[in-house]
């Protein structure tokens, strides 16, 4: 979906290498997940079961939307 490659892609870019190896790993298993899955937590329809997943959604999101 072009609406998650506008928020995955430059996250990774810009902060992927200043990740610590958890969250760089969180990254790789987030991307793993299938599409309607990610789409969902995005829109904040919802948030990943998963602790890290879920800390690491909401870290993107507050670098596109602070406040």
């Amino acid at each position: 979906m072009l609406e998650l490659d506008l928020l995955l892609l430059p996250f990774f870019d810009e902060e992927y290498r200043n990740l610590s190896t958890q969250r760089q790993a969180a990254y790789v298993k987030l991307l793993e997940q299938d599409d309607p899955d990610l789409h969902f937590w995005f829109s904040q329809k919802g948030d990943p079961e998963d602790p890290e997943l879920n800390d690491l959604v909401k870290l993107i999101l507050d670098r596109v939307q602070p406040g």
